[in-house]
């Protein structure tokens, strides 16, 4: 909320050139009180946008996982 009542819109963003990569961009205050972006990029072994239809999601994050539940007498999920 405080992002978006500074008008920082864009704080994530998903590099379209790369499927494992996203930038995410932090506002900051110099002690002089100017403004100025820091970029921070992270790499994961996919990233997955805003845009991603839920059968997207399904198939590359819980598929594989719902075949082995299914597929074995023995399996766990922990959620946070």
């Amino acid at each position: 909320e405080k992002e978006l009542a500074r008008d920082h819109k864009d704080i994530i963003h998903c590099n379209a050139a790369s499927e494992s990569a996203l930038t995410v961009i932090e506002h900051k205050k110099r002690l002089d009180l100017t403004e100025y972006v820091e970029p921070h990029e992270f790499v994961f072994d996919e990233v997955l946008s805003e845009k991603s239809a839920n059968e997207q999601v399904y198939r590359q994050t819980t598929r594989d996982l719902v075949k082995y539940v299914f597929a074995s007498a023995d399996a766990k999920t922990l959620c946070k």
